[in-house]
């Protein structure tokens, strides 16, 4: 009951950080194995699904398509359904640590969001308890 307290949005939020932290992980292994000859570098794209999976998760009346739809997005993130080889590319260490510093700026916007959407909860909650 707790963890649905903030709703879709906050699903939504919650797959937007398992998808960043999984871009993390990934630009970290190619800066890793930048000087590993024949090495794929590995790209972690999930902007356009996340989006439209948002969409229909707002549109979404039954509570229970929602958590469903979520489980499964969820399971795609953690199998990497969205980490794709780019065998045209090398790894250029330059952009790699601004695709780190990028998709950190990305993580720590959700959190302040998710923070401030917290904030409010816990007023309202105060505020129904007086």
């Amino acid at each position: 009951m707790l963890e649905n307290l903030g709703g879709v949005t906050s699903q939504i939020a919650r797959l937007a950080l398992d998808a960043a932290s999984q871009r993390q992980e990934i630009t970290a292994h190619n800066i890793a194995n930048a000087s590993t000859p024949g090495f794929v570098p590995k790209r972690v794209e999930f902007a356009e699904q996340l989006r439209a999976f948002a969409n229909e998760m707002l549109a979404a009346s039954d509570p229970r398509t929602v958590d469903e739809r979520y489980e499964t997005f969820k399971s795609q993130i953690r199998d990497g359904a969205f980490v794709n080889a780019k065998t045209d590319q090398l790894v250029e260490i330059d952009m790699e640590m601004v695709n780190l510093a990028e998709n950190v700026l990305y993580y720590r916007a959700i959190l302040e969001g998710l923070s401030k959407r917290g904030d409010v909860l816990r007023m309202a909650i105060r505020e129904r308890s007086i």
